[in-house]
């Protein structure tokens, strides 16, 4: 998950006021983990094979050009994913060609893709803070 955040210094370097990437890409990951521990967001995905919530963070609002940031967990098997395996991407969403104030519309979607049969109590134990 840092790998993914971190990928996007080229969009962010302009907007890191005193903090360096690699500090964000840190504190967001915490966010993301807690999102993903949590007992609804977990019955979700169980429920229905998917869930999507969006990242609430103070440090999203340091950042120009990034408006959201939305993670996406999903279960399944035609990806690719293989047995046991989970896959995770991102992508930026933006205005092809636009303006700076465009930019400010711009959205984050990370993407995790797990295996149909994931132990979702690796969530709770990997990452315990």
């Amino acid at each position: 998950m840092k790998l993914l955040l971190e990928n996007w210094h080229s969009y962010l370097k302009e907007d890191i006021k005193g903090r360096s990437l690699d500090q964000y890409a840190t504190e967001l990951t915490k966010e993301v983990m807690h999102i993903l521990k949590k007992d609804e967001f977990i019955k979700n995905i169980d429920k229905k094979g998917h869930a999507m919530e969006t990242l609430k963070s103070p440090l999203i609002d340091e950042l120009d050009s990034i408006r959201d940031i939305f993670i996406h967990v999903q279960q399944d098997e035609k990806y690719g994913v293989a047995e046991g395996h989970v896959m995770t991407h991102g992508s930026y969403e933006y205005t092809l060609g636009g303006d700076e104030e465009e930019r400010k519309t711009s959205d984050l979607h990370i993407n995790i893709v797990l295996p149909l049969e994931y132990d979702f109590l690796f969530f709770l134990i990997w990452y315990q803070t």
